[in-house]
């Protein structure tokens, strides 16, 4: 009768087998770094406090202000905007967690483990790259083949993976530096076009930098003026005008919040 344990025993790869197994799935593609799926906030994820009965009274109330017989809205065009307020709003909430991210010690960790990793296979390599100045006896040339080189040929893969995870987690701790400010007005400059297109198909007969404020105003990414008025409007469009300038800010949200991982 055999002994469980010795057929549990059996069944166990040898030390060197393992090592050759994960060799051989190196060579037909490992595990790869991606440090954005760690830190990439979702905006799928985000909560929306918005009502869309609330949303199109606002709006509709900007809009009469320069429109008076305005009674009702087209409902593709209220459905349209509301949906863009509610994409706004899960981005906006996503770009506050990559706020609190940026700065959270999770990735100060990171970014300092990897940093020291890259140098330690910089090290590794440069080390390889020495020469061994006794002559190699010539039964280890398979050998040397199929582990040294083949390790060698490695370490530059696991540079290149750890050196591109290293600029991922540096572009994440750069999100701190451009903080919170402003940040809404730079989701209405990118959804101006958006908007522009739902307005001409709706046939509305009030300009777009109204279209805007009352878009602003309804899905709450300013703050609630005094009175709605043609100073109000102005300056959700100065701050519109000024925000789409900001180059830098506006390819961050469109590479980095919109790609929802």
């Amino acid at each position: 009768m055999t002994d469980k344990s010795d057929e549990l025993e059996q069944d166990e790869p040898e030390e060197d087998e393992v090592g050759i197994d994960w060799l051989d799935a190196l060579h037909t593609g490992g595990p790869s770094l991606h440090p954005e799926s760690e830190f990439t906030p979702r905006c799928s994820k985000q909560s929306v406090a918005l009502e869309k009965s609330k949303f199109e009274e606002k709006l509709l109330n900007v809009l009469r202000s320069v429109e008076p017989s305005l009674l009702v809205l087209d409902p593709q065009f209220t459905e349209h905007l509301f949906r863009q307020a509610v994409s706004d709003w899960k981005q906006m909430g996503a770009w506050n967690e990559a706020m609190e991210i940026a700065k959270s010690e999770k990735l100060k960790r990171s970014v300092t483990y990897v940093k020291c990793e890259i140098k330690r296979y910089a090290m590794i390599r440069k080390l390889l790259l020495t020469p061994n100045t006794e002559q190699q006896p010539g039964w280890m040339f398979e050998w040397r083949d199929a582990w040294i080189d083949s390790f060698f040929d490695h370490t530059l893969d696991i540079l290149g993976q750890l050196s591109a995870a290293y600029r991922a987690l540096d572009g994440f701790a750069g999100m701190g530096s451009l903080g919170r400010t402003n940040f809404e007005t730079h989701l209405i400059a990118l959804a101006k076009p958006s908007i522009r297109e739902a307005a001409k198909k709706a046939s509305l007969k009030v300009e777009l930098k109204v279209v805007i404020a009352a878009y602003a105003h309804a899905s709450r990414l300013v703050p609630a003026p005094d009175a709605v008025d043609s100073s109000f409007i102005d300056a959700v469009n100065m701050r519109v005008s000024r925000a789409r300038k900001s180059k830098e800010i506006l390819e961050v949200l469109s590479a980095y919040l919109m790609h929802d991982v």
